[in-house]
């Protein structure tokens, strides 16, 4: 891959063969497209990404194994059936805590006997003055310490913030901390308030939702068709022992059991949640398999042989990860389980060396392992939330990883299939570090939010795909072919789609608190790379850009989403200060977007907001090649060229857009480069990380480095959240399907 872009030439096609695919000598990922792309944004999971259709059948070879087609009426019956057993089980509010925060606080705001005009102004990101004294230094002698406490100081929180007891984080360093509510509030808002335990509440609704009989049934199907789905996949692979593809198979006739699993230290004892262990009935002696729901398909079995049984526990990193990532939040931060030992055991004058891993029959072991993830993922929202009575500060959890850690598995909701998926996982309230999980849900990694939707959705097909069968067989009492597991799938998701919209788009990083000196070693590093010169911030831009399909207003539009760079003869000073504004409102603007974007013409859309053609904040995904890029209209003329960071915003690949509605007929190719990027919408200075001078010399934008230093060390928690889950999920089918 060259280090600058060339001209695409039309071996590059988005046609038929799908909107997925590198761009070459780039180094950006693919162009993604969605038919539901609007003005107002992308609906990504509408479709298939690759494709734009549904899933392709499998081949229909179960037919000649008793799989019969079903009739019209059969297939109304079991669609009908699996939507009301969705609808009583799945509710996506409960999957966001936030947003179950939000509707809270708009609860009792709407029930208080404030005027109709302060509940208008009043939502959970109202901002509430909190006010506090410093702590003085630790201090020796008589004098009380209180005595050298400063002046009193006050910091602006948000409600959400206050009545969850997340302020209590922020200043636990401080003193006499108290709460300055707005005079205008009435009393009885501030006692709801002040009172409010959203935790207990929260908590009871999850539980009221999940020890229904549907929900019961719905998880114990799910964990039944997850264990059979994994030992069939570990019984064909080619590395995988006869003796434990015996056992597999040994499970599908009846011949083996599961059993509960247990972890015991030297002091205590606890279930471990979403694994079991697999032994045949008539040798429980005989070597058996440890089966982890929720992980990987290279996790999910793991072989125990007797005859190494305690070598493997006491020195296996992978066993002693899948154990402790399965305890509770609460035991995981205890001293002493970080590593899986035996213990010594005295029975009058016998010694007896008892394993850390005890395994227990059950009469209903998957009804144990639902009561067990229940209980779980109580005892984990009681670790994780901040209350009056019992807090537990970021200081236990070193520095949030243990947190992350643990989220990455807490109890899930029936929304999800084949290995823990983002969507099933339940998190907590935590605003904080603990949050990040929540980007988890909503699309891990995923700096465009509308990926995160698509994640979303894919999860919710995956778990609607993986039950169909077993489901319908229940109900019918014979086995469903492929075409129509998939066709009732496909039905069922559509409803759910419809009737059960994604929770929401990423939440903003606000809510994530990464550690200040991590934010600034990585704004030194950024600072460091960027001053060594203008090709350095060329790799920065390469990496970043994204290209997406996009119709709007009639028109169908390439957007780039990245860093870009800007040529101007304004000085940092000014700019810095400013931003970018455009010369004619974004209002008017969006009145006829199309004098933007690339559809008419008007290249050049005003490069220091003052020329004639202004209508647009221009930009390049160049510093300079072959005699174009930002450079041109900067550094060349004696000005600047600014490096800006616009991942957040619809940047408009003019020339290609200007060819699309040339020739909106013929298959459409990336066939430029991006040299020409407009956007219909102010930059601010925030935006900006610093600019070069005609030299090259780089001047930094500390503020807006501070800021986006703060996003990586965001985006590298959400990473190591979202490393916890598994991958796989299904590709979710349109609308037109």
């Amino acid at each position: 891959m060259s280090e600058y872009p060339a001209f695409y030439d039309d071996d590059f096609h988005l046609g038929d063969e799908g909107r997925s695919q590198d761009l070459p000598e780039f180094g950006m990922p693919p162009v993604q497209e969605s038919s539901g792309f609007t003005a107002e944004g992308i609906e990504i999971g509408e479709l298939n990404p690759s494709s734009g259709t549904a899933p392709a059948a499998e081949p229909d070879d179960e037919l000649s194994a008793n799989a019969l087609r079903l009739t019209e009426h059969e297939l109304d019956r079991v669609t009908n059936d699996m939507i009301a057993l969705f609808d009583n089980v799945y509710d996506p509010n409960l999957l966001d805590p936030v947003l179950y925060i939000n509707d809270s606080i708009r609860q009792m705001v709407d029930d208080s006997s404030a005027s109709d005009e302060l509940k208008n102004r009043i939502d959970a990101l109202t901002s509430i003055d909190v006010s506090f004294r410093h702590r003085p230094a630790a201090t020796s002698g008589l004098i009380d310490a209180s005595t050298f406490l400063g002046p009193r100081e006050t910091q602006k929180l948000r409600l959400d913030e206050i009545v969850t007891d997340s302020y209590r984080r922020l200043l636990d360093d401080h003193h006499q901390v108290q709460i300055d509510w707005p005079a205008e509030f009435p009393q009885d808002l501030i006692a709801k308030l002040e009172s409010a335990n959203l935790q207990a509440n929260y908590q009871a609704d999850v539980e009221r939702r999940l020890s229904t009989a549907d929900a019961r049934f719905m998880l114990k199907l799910q964990s039944m068709v997850e264990v059979q789905n994994r030992l069939e996949q570990y019984a064909n692979r080619a590395d995988a022992p006869q003796v434990y593809r015996h056992l597999a198979h040994a499970y599908g006739r009846g011949e083996a059991r599961l059993e509960r699993v247990q972890f015991r230290s030297r002091t205590w004892q606890v279930d471990v949640a979403q694994v079991l262990y697999l032994r045949l009935k008539a040798d429980p002696s005989s070597d058996g398999l440890l089966i982890f729901l929720d992980a990987t398909e290279d996790d999910a079995i793991v072989p125990l042989a007797q005859a190494t049984k305690r070598w493997f526990i006491e020195s296996s990193p992978r066993l002693r990860r899948l154990i402790l990532q399965r305890l509770p939040l609460y035991n995981q931060i205890l001293h002493g389980n970080r590593k899986l030992h035996y213990v010594n055991s005295y029975f009058g004058p016998q010694v007896t060396s008892v394993s850390p891993l005890q395994f227990r029959p059950d009469d209903d072991v998957f009804e144990a392992l639902h009561s067990l993830r229940i209980k779980r993922m109580l005892s984990n929202i009681d670790t994780l939330v901040s209350t009056d009575s019992e807090r537990l500060t970021d200081k236990f959890l070193e520095a949030g990883a243990s947190i992350l850690q643990g989220l990455s598995i807490v109890a899930t909701l029936p929304v999800g299939g084949g290995g823990g998926l983002a969507a099933r996982l339940l998190v907590s309230f935590l605003l904080g570090q603990g949050s990040a999980a929540l980007e988890a849900v909503r699309g891990a990694i995923a700096d465009i939010p509308e990926q995160a939707e698509a994640h979303y959705k894919s999860a919710l097909y995956t778990a609607i795909a993986e039950i169909t069968g077993p489901l319908a067989q229940k109900l019918l009492g014979k086995a469903v072919s492929t075409v129509n597991k998939t066709h009732i799938s496909t039905r069922v998701f559509k409803h759910l789609n419809r009737t059960r919209l994604y929770p929401g788009k990423a939440s903003s990083y606000d809510r994530i608190t990464p550690a200040p000196t991590e934010v600034k070693r990585i704004k030194t590093e950024v600072a460091a790379q960027l001053s060594g010169g203008p090709q350095q911030a060329q790799r920065l831009v390469d990496r970043s850009g994204r290209l997406l399909n996009k119709t709007v207003e009639g028109h169908d539009l390439v957007v780039y989403r990245g860093k870009v760079f800007r040529g101007d003869m304004r000085p940092p000073e000014e700019i810095f200060e400013k931003g970018f504004e455009l010369r004619t409102p974004a209002a008017e603007i969006q009145k006829d977007i199309h004098q933007v974007t690339g559809v008419r013409g008007g290249f050049g859309g005003g490069h220091d907001a003052l020329d004639i053609d202004g209508r647009g904040i221009s930009t390049s995904a160049y510093y300079y090649r072959e005699n174009v890029g930002a450079f041109v209209y900067g550094g060349q003329k004696g000005g600047y060229t600014y490096v800006i960071d616009a991942r957040r915003f619809d940047g408009y690949h003019l020339y290609q857009n200007h060819h699309n509605a040339l020739y909106p007929h013929t298959a459409k190719k990336i066939k430029f480069k991006p040299t020409e990027i407009n956007y219909a919408n102010n930059i601010p200075p925030g935006a900006i990380l610093g600019a070069y001078d005609a030299l090259g010399n780089f001047i930094a934008n500390n503020t807006a480095l501070r800021v986006y230093a703060r996003g990586l060390a965001i985006k590298e928690i959400r990473r190591l959240a979202a490393s916890a889950l598994s991958a796989g999920a299904k590709k979710p089918p349109s609308e037109d399907s």
